[in-house]
């Protein structure tokens, strides 16, 4: 399971830029913000693959309160400078790869 998210942030990065957003989504809601959300999107990625695969290293961090301390809700962390829970993100990568196969 934890490899499959690390699998679908690196496909959701591989189709997440602001083309992607305008051209092949091009939600009128999304119009003017386009870099904006591919922003979120990556920064998500980014910090969830890093996350995952930090807890892969060492299976002990796989607990609950490592996953609010340094991921949903951190605080002053230069790893996670915003939290997860503070980024809406669901909205913009479900089904994300299912647009367009990356290259």
């Amino acid at each position: 399971m934890q490899k499959r998210i690390i699998d679908t942030a690196d496909q959701v990065r591989s189709v997440n830029d602001t083309h992607y957003w305008e051209k092949e989504v091009a939600v009128e809601a999304y119009r003017g913000y386009e870099s904006k959300v591919a922003d979120m999107v990556d920064y998500t990625c980014r910090v969830s693959s890093r996350f995952m695969r930090t807890c892969l290293a060492d299976e002990r961090l796989m607990t609950y309160e490592n996953l609010r301390q340094n991921f949903l809700e951190p605080i002053d962390s230069p790893a996670v400078p915003v939290p997860l829970n503070d980024v809406m993100v669901a909205t913009f990568t479900t089904g994300l790869p299912r647009h367009r196969s990356p290259p």
